[in-house]
């Protein structure tokens, strides 16, 4: 239920073709996209009951003409702990998670834990829009454990520049 040794790889490639254009009254146009994406999880068992879990995890979308809904979003819970849900938009991304847990039973464990996320997106210079990139970083701690309703988590996180008191 929860690796206590080992690894875990995926990665998926998917190419298309679309057609569209970016001002009304312009001849639609025919681009190609190409989606990359890769996650390596690897767990290592230190001590009895404790593990070292890491994970990264990396998206890019290229081709010409590619819009905000063909982007990357990330951010919260299954990504960057600390920040909104989906609160980061990039062509291109990457995220870390590194987590220490103290098992407490077959399916429960307490852990701390420091993410860190990479996103770029092209600026556009008809709209005189700057391209961004930016490094950001979340850490906290968190409990998962068995419940009638199946394995619930929770943790309490803190984002880039984020103090207790907020």
């Amino acid at each position: 239920y929860e690796p206590t040794a080992g690894a875990r790889y995926t990665a998926d490639y998917h190419y298309g073709r679309k057609r569209g254009s970016d001002l009304p009254g312009e001849d639609q146009t025919r681009t190609t996209i190409q989606r990359f994406g890769l996650d390596l999880e690897v767990f290592w068992a230190l001590f009895p009951r404790q593990v070292l879990a890491f994970a990264l995890h990396g998206r890019q979308i290229q081709g010409g003409n590619i819009n905000e809904s063909e982007m990357f979003r990330f951010g919260g819970t299954n990504s960057l702990r600390g920040y909104r849900e989906n609160q980061f938009l990039g062509s291109r991304i990457a995220w870390t998670n590194a987590e220490y847990r103290l098992l407490l039973g077959r399916r429960s464990f307490l852990y701390g834990f420091f993410d860190t996320g990479y996103y770029s997106r092209p600026g556009d210079a008809t709209l005189s829009v700057p391209g961004i990139e930016a490094v950001q970083y979340g850490y906290g701690i968190g409990l998962r454990f068995d419940a009638p309703l199946g394995n619930l988590g929770v943790s309490f996180a803190l984002g880039k520049g984020d103090s207790f008191g907020q």
